[in-house]
């Protein structure tokens, strides 16, 4: 539960729920998605440190946008769900 209403505190804990959320996904996952998750764990990693020195500046921001955005995508790919026909998702 997020204990702080300071958007730092915010983000500061988003980041970490999503790395124990890969941590605790990769334990049951194939090897190539395990491989996946722990460089997302180390990215999400590179961008907290980042948020502490910089917080709110907008190079970090659009950088960690990009980055999220990328990863997004990436995960989508590996967990099959934009391969499923729209038919199927209906029953």
């Amino acid at each position: 539960m997020i204990a702080s209403r300071k958007p730092s505190s915010l983000v500061g804990q988003l980041f970490r729920e999503c790395q124990l959320f890969a941590a605790w996904t990769a334990h049951e996952a194939d090897f190539e998605t395990k491989l996946a998750l722990e460089d997302l764990q180390s990215s999400l990693t590179v961008l907290q440190s980042a948020f502490s020195v910089e917080e709110a500046a907008e190079d970090w921001r659009a950088q960690c946008n990009q980055t999220c955005a990328q990863w997004s995508q990436r995960l989508l790919e590996l967990s099959g769900l934009l391969n499923v026909k729209p038919e199927a998702l209906s029953r």
